[in-house]
């Protein structure tokens, strides 16, 4: 609601991410809903771009998962199609962008994108060698933890139990949803790990992340 009344366009994204969550948990088995699922997360995307990676490996384990049911699959293969029609519309996007902007851009400009790339894969792999050299390049880890703080505090104990709660509903028997989602948060949390983590960005992750639990 701050973000909304800020001026804000996550308030809307964070409430379409619940509702996308609730359609995906329900057991009703109306085309509908498998449109629904794929045209919220194309809305989504197009006001918090960096859920292209939790909505988009959301609907494919979906659909990969749908796919392997054989008694059910010219029913399955009806909502499949439903699915990606709903998630086509995310094509509007760099449509929208090479007709007013005269530029073929996927879905954000690349300047916007290392605006809130602040910690680089090889920033890691640079640490880990220098720890297995028994050494420590101070300045690197310094800025790897200024980075992850603004995700994560350290002493927040209660979000690394949630966070690792993802973990465990993986290898544990628990119906196939929740694995599919606990799968696409998992690669959502890893995002934050190389991008800006701010509330702003992560507060949708955080919120499904704790219904899991």
């Amino acid at each position: 609601i701050s973000y909304t009344v800020d001026g804000y366009g996550e308030g809307l994204a964070y409430l379409l991410i619940l509702y996308i969550t609730y359609l995906f948990l329900k057991n009703e088995d109306g085309y509908l809903k498998y449109f629904l699922i794929g045209f919220f997360s194309f809305i989504v995307i197009g006001i918090r771009p960096n859920y292209i990676v939790f909505c988009t490996i959301l609907i494919f384990s979906y659909i990969l998962y749908l796919s392997l049911q054989k008694k059910k699959f010219q029913k399955n293969n009806l909502k499949i199609f439903y699915l990606i029609l709903g998630y086509s519309f995310i094509l509007l996007i760099p449509t929208h962008n090479y007709i007013y902007g005269n530029e073929i851009v996927l879905l954000v400009k690349s300047e916007n994108v290392q605006n809130s790339y602040h910690v680089r894969l090889s920033d890691y792999l640079l640490l880990l060698k220098t720890f297995l050299q028994f050494e420590v390049n101070f300045e690197l880890l310094q800025k790897i933890l200024n980075h992850l703080t603004h995700y994560i505090k350290f002493y927040e104990f209660w979000f690394l139990i949630v966070l690792l709660n993802l973990v465990i509903v993986l290898f544990t028997n628990h119906q196939i949803k929740l694995k599919i989602l606990s799968l696409s948060l998992l690669f959502m949390h890893s995002t934050f790990l190389l991008f800006l983590g701010d509330p702003r960005y992560s507060m949708g992750t955080w919120l499904i992340s704790f219904i899991i639990f």
